[in-house]
């Protein structure tokens, strides 16, 4: 059965569709996360896993600093004197992503709802032939094809601005980030008096560093309001992140 040119066509086709999937993607990841999707975070955000998981319930106000530190991190503090360096990840209190939205908008004139751009969806009847010609029970490929074409090209100015649209919106949060980032850390880093020779990783993209401390100063650090969460790096089996 001819069904070669068939599954050309269907990809030819999903290919077509691919930044309406994506935007669909981006929209679900974001209410997966629990947040609004125009404020999503287009830079990569991920911590460490088991971050910031409680060891002791019911903590006491005064004591509830001792929950951002992860459990594999405490059976190393718990093992070392005061003045043994450890190396940690810490993630401090999140930038503003709304004040980042915002800033992108008045930039570029676009929000996560204004990226779409509306436009005919495939015919029932053309969704309906090429699943009959995936299955190998429509040989007319002549047909097929030609309708598949035609409606690529009567959506393509369509998608064309959809690309466009969605790719200068990207582009502006993501520098946006890197320099609200950037800033917001090393403000951080500051104030937290972290010591720059010490320091292994300063992100651009996430509220991050990965920084080496004495067992004390990284315990005096976990009680601030700026810091969110420490956990355990091991340098001899990490890599650094990139950015």
């Amino acid at each position: 059965m001819k069904t070669g040119i068939f599954k050309k066509a269907i990809s030819i086709l999903l290919a077509a569709l691919m930044l309406a999937s994506l935007l669909s993607v981006l929209t679900a990841s974001a209410e997966e996360a629990g947040q609004d999707p125009g404020g999503t975070d287009i830079v990569p955000n991920e911590r460490p896993p088991n971050v910031g998981l409680p060891l002791i319930p019911n903590l006491p106000p005064e004591e509830a600093w001792r929950a951002k530190i992860d459990p594999a991190l405490w059976e190393v503090l718990n093992d070392v004197d005061d003045d043994e360096e450890i190396s940690v990840w810490i993630w401090f209190t999140d930038i503003d992503q709304d004040a980042l939205e915002k800033q992108v908008e008045k930039k570029t004139g676009l929000t996560r709802d204004t990226l779409a751009v509306e436009y005919a969806p495939v015919p029932d009847d053309l969704i309906r032939v090429l699943n009959l010609a995936s299955e190998g029970e429509y040989d007319d490929e002549g047909e097929v094809a030609r309708r598949m074409q035609a409606y690529v090209a009567a959506t393509e100015p369509q998608r064309k601005l959809e690309q466009q649209r969605t790719d200068t919106y990207t582009m502006a949060l993501r520098n946006a980030g890197w320099d609200a980032y950037t800033a917001a850390n090393g403000a951080k880093i500051r104030r937290l008096q972290l010591p720059e020779n010490e320091i292994i990783f300063q992100s651009s993209l996430t509220p991050s560093v990965i920084v080496t401390l004495p067992k004390s100063r990284i315990l005096e650090t976990a009680q601030s309001a700026d810091v969110e969460s420490v956990s355990y790096y091991d340098v001899d089996s990490e890599a650094p992140p990139q950015a």
